[in-house]
């Protein structure tokens, strides 16, 4: 069984209640943070240190831009899935791939941008960890300053020391055994997946359902809920599908009508 496809079986053994309140954990969202960190850090020293100063592996500028321009867009796509911990972010990224359209390559606009991005984050991830006492307060801090500082060479190995620091305890909470080559962001992915759940004894009480994925025809809710206001809050995709994704927003708190 590949990775992908045993991280799911692990994960569609954890009872749909256990895993709206995981979904919500601050560690796992401190991991998924921490890589969106990591991966914009490396786009900014692409950014700068490549594109910045033409040369970007030999390749063409116009290569070199779309490619970093997919690469942007890429992390503007999982911040969209989860923009409930953060639209700044997620506003911050799509700008990121409009100064690199083609037609506006502001490269030195987009570092600007990137590593405003990069604070966003990082100052995300201090304030999921503070009362997390496993994770070295130091390291967060000392990551956060040199994302500050622009300092990307520390920022970098920061981050990834952060991932798998993190990967260990997540592997540990959701009882996934080893953190070898624990994928965070598709670990989240599945935690947000309940096209196929029976949540019609759950309680949704003060649940965020935001970023929640489900299905018109499989998903067993609560009989107290109202489905035509969660369709209101959702969106579904694609159009016509039969599954949705709860927007974020005041009103995907309090979805349930008695």
């Amino acid at each position: 069984m590949d990775g992908f496809k045993l991280l799911r079986f692990r994960v569609e053994l954890i009872e749909p209640q256990q895993r709206l309140a995981l979904r919500e954990h601050p560690l796992i969202t401190a991991g998924v943070l921490a890589d969106l960190l990591g991966r914009t850090l490396a786009l900014n020293y692409d950014l700068h240190y490549g594109l910045g100063f033409d040369r970007y592996h030999g390749m063409a500028r116009p290569r070199a831009v779309a490619l970093a321009r997919d690469t942007a867009q890429e992390l503007a796509r999982e911040l969209d899935r989860r923009a409930a911990l953060g639209r700044q972010s997620r506003d911050l990224a799509h700008e990121i791939v409009a100064l690199l359209e083609p037609t506006y390559a502001a490269v030195d606009r987009a570092v600007s941008v990137g590593r405003m991005l990069a604070g966003t984050l990082a100052e995300t991830i201090a304030n999921c960890l503070q009362q997390r006492r496993r994770i070295p307060t130091v390291a967060v801090g000392a990551l956060t300053r040199a994302v500050a500082r622009g300092d990307s060479v520390r920022a970098l190995v920061g981050a990834g020391q952060l991932v798998e620091a993190l990967s260990t305890q997540i592997a540990e909470l959701v009882g996934l055994g080893e953190a070898d080559q624990l994928d965070l962001v598709l670990l989240s992915d599945l935690l947000d997946d309940f096209t196929r759940a029976d949540l019609s004894t759950a309680d949704l009480t003060g649940v965020d359902l935001a970023g929640v994925r489900w299905s018109e025809l499989h998903t067993c809710w609560p009989e107290d809920l109202d489905i035509e206001r969660l369709k209101e809050d959702s969106r579904e995709i694609p159009p016509g599908s039969g599954i949705y994704i709860v927007e974020p927003g005041a009103e995907t708190a309090y979805v349930i009508r008695v």
